[in-house]
């Protein structure tokens, strides 16, 4: 079983990892670990979100075991966690993924440029009849400031600027795809392993899917990561060991994503 991030632990219990951060990946690390622990029945692996900066920032304070996180660690999180813990920190990566950007299934565009998609979201084009399509205001559906995958896709979209801020802000990208399958003139982003009834825009001609994911055809593609504090022990080592294995890349593929080592 999963107990769930509600759940509060005192004392040192070897039989439990404690896992927090990327929304993104929460689901998937939750499918991961009930597969671990169907074999492993004294082991309770508690598996919590709130985003990749809130599970850094965990990690940092040694609240938890592993932390998800869908970008790299940045210097500044990097330094704190020296000034903390004397160590640097461990990076894992555990699959491959692209951010991708969704629409209504009544839209009818078919393709954008990465510069197109920058002025959508920076609000430069506002109107959906500057893309060929109804003169209708452009809805544009985002993450919060605390997820790992906003920071990526401003970084690599928008050239690090910022998102509009007359944009409608999510705590999920689940959230995301479910304002852009209920509002025709919605645009949205997010992770390539989360789908819904929406349709995914092809960038810059290329249609993100598992082949151009993997071999980095499609434009925007990236790393998700577990973090620990030092080289992990025990139980930490044996599922970490596990999720990188055949197994374990078998279940990231069955969820969607896309495995590292195929």
């Amino acid at each position: 079983m999963i107990l769930f991030s509600g759940c509060r632990f005192t004392g040192v219990e070897k039989n439990v990892i404690r896992i927090k951060g990327s929304d993104t990946m929460k689901n998937l690390v939750k499918a991961l670990a009930q597969e671990y622990m169907k074999v492993n029945n004294d082991l309770f692996i508690d598996v919590s979100g709130g985003g990749t900066a809130e599970g850094i920032e965990a990690l940092i304070n040694d609240e938890i075991d592993i932390c998800n996180a869908s970008r790299a660690m940045k210097a500044e999180e990097i330094k704190r966690l020296f000034r903390f813990h004397n160590k640097l920190g461990i990076s894992f990566l555990i699959s491959k993924d692209a951010i991708v950007i969704y629409v209504n299934k009544n839209n009818p565009l078919q393709n954008l440029s990465m510069e197109e998609v920058k002025k959508i979201f920076e609000g430069k084009i506002t109107r959906w009849d500057a893309l060929g399509w109804d003169p209708e205001d452009i809805k544009i559906a985002t993450r919060n400031r605390f997820s790992g995958t906003r920071l990526f896709f401003e970084e690599r979209f928008l050239d690090g600027n910022k998102i509009n801020k007359e944009s409608y802000q999510f705590g999920t990208t689940r959230e995301i795809i479910e304002y852009v399958e209920r509002n025709e003139y919605a645009i949205g982003y997010g992770a390539y392993g989360l789908k819904g009834n929406v349709k995914l825009v092809k960038i810059n001609s290329i249609i993100p899917n598992l082949v151009n994911i993997k071999n980095d055809r499609y434009p925007v593609t990236r790393y998700l990561h577990f973090y620990t504090v030092d080289l992990p022990k025990g139980e930490v080592k044996s599922f970490i060991n596990w999720v990188i294995s055949e197994k374990g890349q078998a279940i990231i593929e069955k969820e969607g994503f896309v495995p590292i080592w195929k």
